[in-house]
Formats: structure tokens, C-alpha cells, sequence
């Protein structure tokens, strides 16, 4: 049994270790949204900025132009981050039933061996019981 309970404790390190891999991916994908939702708020700075002046105005076409550059950028990588949680979340589920699956490999057995530890003492009680009756009868 102690190859199940090394299996145990790497199938529960895999775990462990997924989990840290999935929080990380969750945290850049947060920083990812967090980059959009700053950039839309710079744009919309930018716009009261430019209908205040003629001069903000016409630098607003070329900073617009960028912006729209760099939320394109910044989608592309928040979906790649949600497209690593994703697959972080199906390891992790594939990893957990994993070591679910030996944990209750290592109950059945530990049930079996209780189970047989109980037939060979019943066995040890019922010869006991015929050498006995052999001896009284």
C-alpha cells in the first residue's frame, strides 16, 4: 500500500501545484481586465479634454487611433488569460478526480485488508472452537 499513498501525495502535490497555477492565470486575467477598463477611462478623459479645446481635438483623432490599437491588443490578451484559466480549470478537475479516484483505491483496500484480517481471526476463533469440541466430545 505504500505505492498508493506515494501516488496520494504526488496525485495531491499535482493538486496543490494546479491550484497556484490557476490563481496566477486568474490574476492576469484580472490585471488584463483592469489595463481595459483604464485605458476606456483614459479615453473618456481624452474626449472631455478634446471637446473643451480645438486644440485637444485634433491630437484626439491621433490618440484615439491608439488607443483603439491598444484596447485591440489588451482584448486579445485578456481572452488568451481567460483561454489559460479555462484550461488551468480542466487540469485542475482532471488532477482532482485523479486523486480522488486513488483515495478511494486506498479506502477499498484498507477495507479489504480489515475485511481479511476479520475472516482470519474468525478462521483462528473457529478452529479454536473445533479443537475444543474435539476435545470435550
Amino acid at each position: 500500500m505504500k505505492t498508493i499513498a506515494t501516488l496520494i501525495r504526488l496525485a495531491k502535490r499535482e493538486v496543490d501545484q494546479l491550484m497556484r497555477l490557476l490563481a496566477d492565470a486568474e490574476g492576469r486575467r484580472a490585471a488584463a481586465d483592469a489595463r481595459i477598463a483604464a485605458l476606456d477611462a483614459r479615453v473618456v478623459v481624452e474626449q472631455g479634454i478634446a471637446a473643451q479645446s480645438a486644440m485637444g481635438g485634433a491630437a484626439y483623432g491621433a490618440f484615439a487611433f491608439a488607443a483603439r490599437e491598444d484596447r485591440a491588443a489588451l482584448v486579445r490578451d485578456a481572452e488568451y488569460c481567460a483561454a489559460e484559466v479555462d484550461h488551468m480549470r480542466a487540469l485542475l478537475e482532471a488532477a482532482y478526480a485523479e486523486l480522488k479516484k486513488l483515495e478511494k483505491l486506498a479506502e477499498w483496500g484498507a477495507e479489504r485488508r480489515a475485511a481479511d484480517a476479520l475472516k482470519r481471526e474468525n478462521a483462528t476463533f473457529d478452529e479454536t472452537a473445533i479443537t475444543r469440541a474435539a476435545r470435550e466430545g
